[in-house]
């Protein structure tokens, strides 16, 4: 009885885990860059926001959740169905329903929304980009086109004129 209720709290246990990595999936943003982007030089164009249109960006898929899921749901299914051919029918029953329900955990974790834009380049040329901003930039605002393994466009703060009166 002691082994059963020790895999059975294992794997509530690792259950949490397995969602909270599923949730660290990330799709890059104007803010963000990957270690290896440090240092490393970009052509750039500037241009001008045509248009705007909300989209869904899905995470990578890579099947570590219906393992991950499929692992848990086994040692469950093991730990609940005793002994023997219990167990057996156990961990194939958990396996399945744990290889479901992770792989449903990772298709969700790494969703977010994010922007498509329609950019004209300084050039006449037109350029689209997907990213994942908090803040959508708005039609007919400035802004730098950087290219590279992960192009972003970023708000083009030398074209940005700003009021200084102040009222008094």
């Amino acid at each position: 009885m002691k082994k059963t209720i020790s895999r059975s709290l294992a794997a509530a246990l690792l259950v949490p885990a397995v969602i909270g990595l599923g949730a660290c999936a990330t799709a890059p943003d104007s803010k963000t860059y990957s270690s290896s982007a440090a240092g490393q030089v970009q052509h750039a164009e500037r241009g001008t926001v045509e248009s705007v249109r909300q989209v869904q960006i899905s995470g990578p898929k890579k099947g570590y959740g219906g393992l991950a899921g499929a692992g848990i749901g086994g040692a469950t299914g093991a730990a609940i169905g005793g002994h023997g051919e219990g167990a057996v029918a156990g961990a194939i029953a958990g396996a399945l329903i744990g290889g479901l329900i992770g792989n449903d955990v990772e298709k969700k974790s790494g969703n977010r929304t994010g922007y498509e834009y329609i950019v004209k380049t300084e050039n006449g040329g037109l350029v689209t980009l997907v990213q994942a901003d908090d803040v959508p930039l708005q039609p007919g605002a400035p802004v730098v086109i950087l290219y590279g393994r992960e192009a972003r466009l970023v708000l083009d703060q030398s074209k940005i004129v700003y009021d200084d009166r102040r009222s008094n």
